[in-house]
């Protein structure tokens, strides 16, 4: 046999080895998506809890205020209070003023057909 016939595998344990660091590779890429994977879920737990209290702190706000104050229809005190409520909620964080915003409108409009039906 002339040696020019001949093929050299030298290529395959070329590859195994490629192939083992590529699994290797893989792996690590795994663990590490993994634990973003993980950071995500508790930053969105986080936010999930940071949105509740944004959330129910105007509602209980309005409650106690509609409850000890008289149920006597939303006045300029309810919408008074609300903007209360915003500036300050706002000066911790702006999502948490934003969303009082849509309470303090629904106040606004309540107290405006109060008014309008007292007037007529």
């Amino acid at each position: 046999m002339d040696s020019q016939d001949i093929r050299h595998r030298g290529g395959d344990d070329r590859d195994a080895a490629t192939t083992a660091m590529a699994e290797t590779d893989r792996k690590q890429a795994d663990d590490n998506n993994k634990g973003q994977r993980d950071q995500k879920r508790a930053m969105a737990k986080r936010g999930l809890k940071s949105l509740t209290v944004a959330v129910a702190a105007p509602v209980l706000v309005m409650l106690f205020e509609t409850y000890f104050l008289g149920g006597g229809g939303y006045g300029s005190r309810q919408s008074a209070a609300l903007f209360g409520c915003y500036k300050a909620f706002n000066e911790i964080s702006p999502v948490a003023g934003n969303l009082v915003k849509p309470c303090l409108a629904c106040a606004a409009f309540v107290t405006a057909v109060n008014v309008k039906l007292a007037i007529a």
